[in-house]
């Protein structure tokens, strides 16, 4: 009845691989998953090859028995903004931070034109698709609540679409953000975020081993 039953799926949906590539497909889709791990033998291998997972041999359990762990991470590509990006950097930046018509298209042309003391680096992260899914905006500053040198990494601005959360993103673009500062020569990262965002920013300092230091009764810096 077993045998009977899958025959009769596989000829309605298609071979049995194929379909279970879809189901695979469409969960990571449908579900927003960053990461899929699965172990199998060396008749599926190529299966996992074939949905973009990386495979790998383990160690031998039992005698004459092949097993590998197959791993599928999703990819986030950190790269500075172009022009080309002028639009989606655009639509996010007025996600972040509401403005008049025309007030972010106007800064950006002159980031572009470096007509802009600050951001000097705007990361954007992009998805598999290709899709802007998060920016952030950095400069240098001279000084930086709680920090102790004169040279300091700053994000001006840090955003991921709201889709994209909870999914390592921000992680990514941390972390982007602190090779920056490295080439540029700083040792200390630092932000800031207004009170009621505090929650959130707790949640990203240990990203980057920053720490709380007040700086107002309005804003805290990190």
């Amino acid at each position: 009845m077993s045998e009977q039953s899958n025959s009769c799926a596989s000829s309605s949906s298609g071979h049995p691989r194929q379909r279970d590539a879809r189901l695979i497909l469409n969960l990571r889709e449908r579900l927003g998953l960053r990461e899929i791990a699965a172990e199998t033998d060396r008749d599926a291998v190529v299966f996992y090859e074939g949905c973009g997972f990386e495979v790998t041999p383990l160690p031998e359990r039992y005698p004459g028995v092949e097993r590998f762990r197959c791993r599928w991470r999703r990819r986030t590509l950190i790269q500075p903004a172009r022009e080309t990006d002028h639009e989606t950097w655009e639509r996010m930046r007025e996600r972040l931070w509401p403005s008049h018509p025309g007030e972010h298209a106007r800064e950006i042309e002159r980031y572009f034109a470096g007509e802009l003391r600050e951001p000097i680096e705007v990361l954007l992260a992009f998805d598999d698709a290709g899709s802007a899914i998060g920016f952030i905006e950095l400069s240098i500053r001279a000084y930086a609540e709680g920090c102790i040198t004169d040279h300091v990494a700053f994000i001006e601005g840090w955003y991921v679409e709201p889709n994209e959360r909870g999914k390592g993103v921000g992680a990514a673009l941390i972390r982007a953000a602190e090779a920056w500062a490295r080439s540029q020569g700083c040792t200390e990262l630092a932000s800031d975020t207004q009170i009621d965002n505090v929650a959130s920013a707790l949640r990203i300092m240990p990203l980057a081993s920053l720490k709380p230091a007040s700086c107002g009764a309005s804003r805290n810096c990190c």
